[in-house]
């Protein structure tokens, strides 16, 4: 009889053992990290993830928002082979600005709720790719002092994290890139093409997030007034209505007032503006 329950606790004994081990080896692995290289475009949700931040289905295939203010993270592993200087552009989806920060770490060197590492975006009616900036100490929500923001990065193993700060704040993919000489600005979320200038059609698509609500007045006026110092003399002039709306159905026999904005660029002049409705002339 004594033989059996030595037997019985030596059995025990090895399946406590076996149980350690199994445990172990799942958590390493969960804790394990993707390094990335330079210039690769990496899926925001390919990323280290922690709750609430997570990966919900939209943009290129999927992109991360946090669901709760000041909290959750997403953290992304680069192998740097060349030491020098480097900045991250981000595909991100900022709907209003109520949901349109970050913050910002590199390498853990910076805090979570620290106001100059706020990465602002400014709203948008879709996926844009932008540079990373941060306020830093004279910048603000609309203004970052960090555009881009610029690593300084020895070769080895460095750490980008994007901090939850305000819930649905989207961010889809990422890129870190050398910078060998400053990128282009984003002047104006209308400068879509991110060429540092805002033509004639870059105005107009704007225009239509501004009849939808997406923009506000004083965003147009933005946008407007970049296109006058970037527009070539020949350039059509821009116009918009704010009475009726584009959108509106109306009926033309009770319409009494039109109102039309038209720009033109310095050196040229308006003289005329022609309404028609069905092809039939208003004013």
């Amino acid at each position: 009889m004594m033989q059996k329950r030595k037997t019985k606790k030596i059995f025990f004994l090895m399946v406590a053992l076996m149980l350690a081990s199994i445990i172990i080896v799942i958590t390493a692995k969960n804790a394990s990290a993707t390094t990335f290289s330079v210039g690769l475009t990496i899926e925001a949700e390919q990323g280290q993830l922690t709750s609430p931040m997570s990966s919900q289905p939209g943009g290129s295939g999927s992109y991360v928002a946090t669901s709760a203010n000041s909290q959750g993270s997403v953290t992304f592993s680069f192998n740097i082979t060349q030491s020098g200087s480097y900045y991250i552009k981000a595909n991100v989806y900022a709907q209003d600005y109520g949901s349109n920060s970050f913050f910002i770490s590199v390498d853990g060197s910076n805090t979570a709720g620290n106001s100059p590492d706020i990465y602002d975006i400014a709203p948008n009616s879709g996926y844009a790719w932008d540079n990373v900036s941060t306020r830093g100490l004279e910048g603000n929500e609309t203004s970052a002092e960090n555009d881009p923001l610029v690593f300084n990065f020895n070769s080895g193993i460095h750490t980008i994290t994007f901090f939850g700060r305000e819930t649905d704040t989207r961010l889809d993919q990422v890129k870190l890139l050398l910078y060998s000489s400053p990128p282009p600005q984003q002047i104006n979320p209308a400068d879509t093409n991110q060429d540092g200038c805002v033509d004639s059609s870059e105005v107009f698509q704007y225009e239509q997030s501004y009849y939808s609500g997406q923009v506000s007045q004083s965003q147009l006026d933005d946008a407007i007034n970049i296109w006058k110092e970037c527009a070539p003399p020949s350039a059509n002039p821009v116009i918009y209505f704010t009475n009726p709306m584009p959108s509106d159905t109306i009926d033309v026999g009770s319409l009494t007032t039109i109102n039309a904005n038209a720009f033109a660029i310095s050196g040229s002049s308006i003289s005329v503006i022609k309404i028609y409705a069905d092809n039939d002339l208003l004013a």
